[in-house]
């Protein structure tokens, strides 16, 4: 309803309180909850962990989990993979407020998995190139989380950071070239159309 997203667009002023955000999402929560409203209540439930933890991380850490297993059951309700890949972005980012920081690296690779299920369903080459690029930050937040610990560079950090980046580049790489592929498909078919494609051909097989 109009209500519901009033209520969370003010719990995301920054304008506002701490409290005062805490409170409207609270009220989004409740309201969502009446009118069946499984997206945004997702939505409020991850914002309500949020400020949960950012007001007080030992004392609100059980409500916090208890946010972010609710909204958790609401995505697989829905059956969408970008919401339950929402929520394990979040409980990633949370980690060390929610005391499980070693969890981090397992709930961005769910998030990354899920992604990726929803790319296999982009039919279009261009809008699957797109959707990549779309969620490529959460690829780095993940290398970023294994490479930002000081003193605990270990190798298998390291390497698991590296192939979490070349997953990504080499997903959009393709994507791309697909795409590519596509637009070429579609275009006159002369000596110029002929070399973009002997050219598309040359880069995958470099790429392989």
């Amino acid at each position: 309803s109009a209500e519901v997203g009033a209520r969370l667009l003010a719990a995301q002023d920054p304008s506002r309180s701490l409290v005062e955000r805490e409170r409207e999402t609270r009220e989004a929560v409740v309201l969502a909850r009446r009118l069946g409203d499984r997206h945004r209540l997702g939505f409020a439930l991850r914002l309500l962990a949020r400020w949960l933890v950012t007001i007080d991380p030992a004392a609100n850490r059980s409500g916090a989990e208890a946010a972010l297993g609710e909204a958790a059951d609401v995505a697989r309700s829905i059956g969408d993979p970008q919401e339950m890949a929402r929520c394990h972005i979040m409980r990633a980012g949370l980690a060390d407020e929610l005391g499980t920081p070693g969890a981090a690296p397992a709930e961005f690779q769910a998030a990354i998995d899920n992604i990726e299920k929803l790319r296999d369903l982009q039919r279009d080459d261009l809008a699957r190139a797109r959707f990549m690029t779309e969620w490529a930050f959460v690829y780095y937040r993940m290398s970023g989380h294994l490479l930002g610990r000081q003193g605990d560079l270990d190798p298998q950090r390291l390497d698991l950071a590296f192939r979490t980046t070349e997953r990504l580049r080499s997903r959009i790489l393709l994507d791309l070239m697909d795409a590519s592929r596509a637009a070429a498909a579609l275009s006159p078919q002369g000596d110029a159309g002929r070399e973009h494609r002997e050219v598309l051909d040359a880069i995958a097989g470099a790429q392989r």
